[in-house]
């Protein structure tokens, strides 16, 4: 995963926080919960969100959709087929996730997202 500039390892009470606000997020997902998923993120227009294309390899350029602010992340996954109740979800569970504390009550957290049947 490529480094932030001016990024430090988060405390470790910080990415303990961040690695269980994702668990919620993905348990959440599997039970189909839009609201139980989307009140996992903080409620800012500076929450920001980037979602690769399932694939192998690197992302390509402009592959990677970029949603800023909770207004923008709320109206993506609204629709979104996988909070429909026909949609087979799988279990998610988000590895290897990276903390950094890139300001003062800021951090950039980066984790794979892993999907099991």
């Amino acid at each position: 995963m490529q480094p932030i500039a001016n990024e430090a390892p988060a405390p470790p009470a910080v990415h303990s926080e961040i690695v269980a606000m994702l668990a919620r997020a993905a348990k959440a997902y599997g039970d189909g919960d839009y609201e139980g998923f989307v009140t996992n993120y903080l409620p800012a227009e500076e929450t920001t969100m980037v979602i690769y294309p399932a694939a192998s390899g690197p992302p390509r350029e402009g592959a990677a959709v970029l949603l800023r602010g909770i207004d923008a992340i709320r109206r993506f996954y609204a629709d979104a087929p996988m909070f429909k109740p026909e949609f087979d979800r799988p279990r998610l569970s988000y590895e290897r996730v990276e903390v950094d504390q890139i300001a003062p009550e800021r951090s950039a957290d980066r984790g794979h997202l892993a999907g099991h049947a």
